[in-house]
């Protein structure tokens, strides 16, 4: 079939804060469509709240497919703001899609 074009998502902050995103984002993308997660209720008791140094920032890359990204954003931001919020980690996602990888035949698994 068709490879579904992908967006490029990055997740900087500490290590802590970048698992803490990771692991939401992964939650977020597995569960049923409109099915919203209570994102709020998830605050983590990891000692995440620093805003990271710079010294101490990770950056994990990961591919989106296309029709997922708009869940994480959400309506008007919303999600990813909570994303933000409860992680305290950085997320961004590019906009511009991004080739399939050569020879992979789900680009965004």
């Amino acid at each position: 079939g068709a490879s579904e074009p992908c967006q490029q998502l990055r997740v900087t902050g500490t290590e802590a804060q970048v698992a803490a995103a990771l692991s939401m984002i992964d939650q977020l993308l597995a569960s049923p469509l409109g099915s919203e997660l209570p994102l709020s209720s998830q605050r983590s008791d990891l000692a995440i709240g620093a805003p990271a140094e710079a010294s101490a920032a990770v950056t994990e890359q990961r591919a989106v497919p296309k029709s997922q990204v708009s869940r994480l954003i959400g309506p008007g931001g919303a999600t990813i703001r909570r994303l933000r919020d409860t992680s305290r980690a950085f997320i961004k996602i590019d906009n511009e899609d991004l080739p399939a990888p050569p020879g992979a035949s789900e680009p965004c698994q």
